[in-house]
């Protein structure tokens, strides 16, 4: 049946793993009702997940149940080859690690919502996502809210803040926390897309997961000067531990020897410097993976990638979890694509909105 199966529908291997991926997590995710959003939803998510791994037990004790359960697996697979695997099954540690790190690693942070001043036209929102270009997007609605924030020559503070992370950038519009994904009318144009007048338009740029991951492992985790001062290439305890902490360490005994140099008074001053090589030599530290790899390009990747679940960095999240894009996206007024054709769909958003939009971008 199975080599059938494959005859009519030819899948190669990384397919089968990502479909195969996506029934065991986000396709079996409690779906939180509209008002709760982000953090909150994920809260719930995992609280059922407990739950659910927890009650196994007790559906495998009774066995008509479990016969019951065993035939409609097999119907699901006969019908529907990656069907969301019954409660039993384990989640990936991936994910897992995943659910537990977000709502503290920053992707809740009110700097991915961005949006414009209501008397600015286009009046917009758009979800920031770290490695899809969002330095550049907050330059974008600097100079979109410029003639809010700046008016009548008034240096603001407002004005002249960078709308870095610690600036919140939706003035226009109620505190995102208390929104939900309910149509609610508001204040602002016509939505083209469902023709609801009074919603914001949102909008977000997204970008080939594997480009995001590699640019992101080359900005954050390659150059090693941004590695040991941003300390992005997490777990640092794994990539962060650098040439410069074994130099310290390296240092403080020069230190040390030289204090007892001292203490000795320099007669033997020959000897002892003997001595001392000798003294560093057994005081050899052992090499960190990082070091050991850290020339292999291929090999620190793969480590990386290996690695990296075990605390997810902010800039690593899948694009699916900022601004909620995963329960969200359907909302979106416009979904602009970051690879080859990047220009045109800039142009495509500018045509879109008008305004101010086509001189910034």
């Amino acid at each position: 049946h199975h080599h059938h199966h494959h005859h009519h529908h030819p899948m190669d291997e990384a397919e089968f793993i990502l479909h195969k991926s996506y029934a065991e997590t986000y396709g079996r995710m409690f779906p939180c009702p509209n008002d709760l959003i982000e953090k909150k939803c994920i809260a719930v998510v995992v609280e059922q997940m407990m739950n659910q791994t927890n009650n196994v037990p007790t559906i495998i004790s009774d066995p008509q149940q479990q016969q019951q359960q065993q035939q409609q697996q097999r119907q699901q697979k006969s019908n529907d080859y990656f069907s969301v695997p019954p409660s039993s099954h384990p989640y990936p540690w991936w994910y897992q690690t995943l659910l537990r790190d977000i709502p503290t690693n920053g992707a809740y942070g009110f700097w991915h919502h961005f949006s414009t001043r209501a008397t600015n036209p286009p009046i917009l929102r758009f979800c920031a996502i770290g490695k899809n270009g969002s330095t550049e997007w907050r330059r974008v609605f600097k100079a979109l809210n410029a003639p809010e924030f700046c008016e009548d020559g008034k240096v603001s503070e407002d004005c002249t803040s960078k709308f870095n992370t610690k600036k919140e950038l939706s003035s226009g519009d109620n505190d995102e926390e208390e929104e939900d994904y309910d149509d609610v009318p508001r204040k602002g144009g016509t939505n083209t897309m469902t023709g609801t007048m009074g919603k914001t338009p949102r909008t977000v740029f997204v970008r080939d997961p594997l480009e995001r991951l590699l640019s992101g492992y080359l900005d954050k985790c390659f150059k090693p000067g941004v590695r040991t001062s941003q300390g992005h290439c997490e777990p640092n305890v794994v990539f962060g531990v650098d040439f410069l902490e074994r130099k310290a360490r390296r240092g403080k005994h020069q230190q040390q020897n030289q204090l007892r140099k001292q203490r000795r008074g320099n007669a033997n001053g020959k000897e002892e410097e003997e001595e001392e090589e000798g003294e560093e030599e057994e005081e050899n530290i052992p090499p960190d993976l990082t070091t050991v790899i850290q020339n292999m390009d291929r090999e620190m990747f793969a480590a990386y990638v290996d690695l990296l679940p075990l605390k997810w960095n902010v800039h690593f999240v899948p694009q699916a979890i900022f601004c909620d894009l995963y329960r969200t996206i359907g909302t979106y007024d416009f979904v602009g694509v970051m690879g080859k054709s990047f220009m045109s769909e800039l142009n495509r958003m500018a045509d879109r909105y008008g305004g101010m939009l086509p001189d910034v971008l």
